[in-house]
């Protein structure tokens, strides 16, 4: 049962997003559920200290811009109310949890609310309640004389710890420009908005004003040639003054148009990152959710195809557009391999969702008999497959073959190469349910590698004709990896103690103890690889010095025979 704590806020911080011309327009705002366990003012000093071998010079311009360091915790599990301010003391219950991300969406991230608005009519300011002597007068705070400072972010950090991890802590830096209520400082007094032309006429009148002024601008000969001068020169003056002025307004107004295009760009950018975050994080967490859940392998492929789909057409949109590409500029390859890694996901899971057993049952009867279904597999036909064949491999006996052609609907005329088929499961399991370093496409459960030849002096690399390495893959992959760990020279055999034993001297055939130290060294080497399940069926024969040894291999979806000289 949560614990409801409604009074902690009237300690706390707030922190508002407010028009700079109508500080009673709020954008956002958010309090602080629980007081800051700590907060710390440093107020520097804008001086400049000067050594010289005449002494020290020191060049003093007054207070600096504050350094405000707030850190606490938004809680954990249980509701605690914060305070809305300009809704007449409304609240709002929020967990820990929740409470921190209201607190970053809000304060931290706030640009995001300003798109097209323009960052330079905004400010953030922050309130310290605890100075507040009357609860009931929040809604006044900005009237009143509550410390606060009108601030700017710097950093804003999330954090948990192992000691107390369901609770959300936070640390933010921020820069105090000026204390409140201390009225907003300005350069100069604000020009009054002007009105822009709007066609030729108006700039033809502007321009005809300042010929008139420069044309009054001539050597007098009158004696108040000094005030004539002036006159003229003050028309002139103000005619240019007005061009001036028009000038940049429309400039003004040119760079609101850009800086509304910056703003677009960051966001975009953002939202880019933090796909970006989502898709790597996604590509190592995908495959937990599918050992958590039960995936239908329809659904996958229906969604994820649609995916796979949509992301090609936006990277060939973003390779055929001229504009798309100028505009992206350095991200232009970012962005490409986001759509590239969001595409190879969907692919792999498209791949796993066509071979994933689904926990469905399904009743198929085939001659005459009930036969439960527990999902289907998918293969590709070749020109050597039948459906007899295909019993044979998955069932064992080739007279299911009729199992295989009720469920798809298919004869042995209609098994073409390039044929899609299901072959039903009859037996619950998971697939490659051990295979922890894999992909989950069975087709890549051996993985791939580096081809590497034998020699007397061990293994060599082998280069394909086009200069490149060759590459293994399949079972030969995984063979190659036994003949590696099986090689005493490359070291990645277990070592074998049971030479020198006494016990083991003169009488080969009534001790075992050998024998016993031989295959356990066997089955601890092999199974050092993830791939190897199991080793059965181990043979030995000596020969001379030499060893031989033949044994089954039961991989993580096959079994592989072996055989070898130790």
């Amino acid at each position: 049962m949560s614990v409801s704590y409604p009074n902690l806020y009237q300690r706390s911080i707030l922190f508002e997003i407010i028009n700079i011309k109508n500080p009673s327009e709020i954008v956002s705002a958010f309090t602080l559920t629980i007081p800051p366990d700590s907060i710390e003012i440093t107020q520097g000093q804008r001086i400049t200290r000067t050594k010289t071998f005449g002494g020290v010079f020191i060049d003093d311009y007054g207070l600096d811009v504050a350094k405000i360091t707030i850190s606490g915790t938004t809680g954990n599990g249980d509701l605690r109310a914060t305070y809305i301010p300009g809704k007449s003391g409304a609240l709002e219950q929020y967990s820990g949890k929740d409470a921190i991300y209201a607190f970053r969406d809000k304060i931290a991230r706030y640009k995001n609310l300003l798109v097209g608005k323009g960052f330079e009519s905004y400010e953030m300011r922050m309130y310290d309640f605890s100075t507040v002597p009357d609860t009931t007068a929040l809604d006044t705070v900005q009237n009143s004389t509550t410390d606060g400072w009108v601030v700017s972010l710097d950093d804003f950090k999330i954090s948990r710890s192992k000691d107390r991890p369901l609770w959300y802590n936070y640390s933010i830096e921020l820069v105090g420009l000026y204390p409140l209520p201390t009225p907003r400082s300005k350069v100069a007094d604000e020009m009054d908005p002007i009105v822009s032309p709007t066609g030729d006429t108006d700039l033809a009148t502007l321009s005809n004003e300042v010929n008139q002024g420069l044309a009054t601008v001539k050597v007098p000969t009158a004696k108040d040639w000094l005030q004539d001068a002036i006159y003229g020169m003050r028309r002139c003056i103000n005619a240019v003054k007005a061009a001036y002025s028009w000038s940049a307004n429309l400039l003004n107004k040119i760079d609101n148009v850009f800086a509304t295009l910056d703003d677009l760009e960051e966001l975009c950018l953002e939202y880019i990152d933090a796909t970006g975050n989502l898709v790597t994080e996604a590509s190592g967490l995908y495959s937990k959710i599918f050992e958590v859940a039960e995936f239908p392998g329809a659904a996958a492929v229906t969604a994820m195809s649609t995916t796979n789909e949509v992301m090609q057409e936006i990277e060939d949109e973003i390779e055929d557009s001229t504009a798309i590409t100028e505009t992206l500029g350095n991200n232009y390859d970012y962005v490409v391999q986001l759509c590239e890694e969001t595409k190879r996901i969907a692919a792999r899971i498209v791949n796993f969702g066509k071979s994933q057993v689904v926990d469905t049952e399904v009743t198929v009867q085939v001659n005459g008999q009930n036969v439960t279904i527990y999902g289907t597999i998918s293969i590709t036909a070749d020109s050597a497959v039948t459906l007899d064949k295909l019993a044979a491999q998955y069932y064992g006996d080739p007279s299911l073959a009729m199992l295989i052609a009720v469920y798809n609907g298919l004869t042995n005329n209609d098994v073409v190469a390039g044929v899609v088929i299901r072959i039903p499961q009859t037996v619950r399991s998971n697939l490659v349910l051990d295979n922890k370093i894999y992909s989950w496409d069975r087709l890549s459960n051996y993985g791939t590698d580096i081809l590497l030849a034998s020699s007397s002096q061990g293994a060599k690399l082998v280069i394909a004709e086009s200069g490149d390495f060759s590459y293994v893959s399949g079972k030969d992959n995984l063979l190659q990896a036994i003949n590696l760990r099986l090689n005493e020279q490359l070291g990645k055999r277990l070592r074998l103690t049971v030479y020198g034993l006494s016990v083991a001297i003169g009488s080969p055939r009534t001790n075992t103890a050998p024998i016993e130290y031989i295959l356990s060294n066997l089955r601890d080497t092999l199974k050092q690889d993830p791939r190897v399940k199991s080793i059965d069926n181990i043979k030995l024969n000596g020969v001379g010095d030499s060893l031989y040894v033949a044994f089954n291999v039961q991989a993580i979806s096959d079994s592989i025979s072996y055989e070898g000289v130790l």
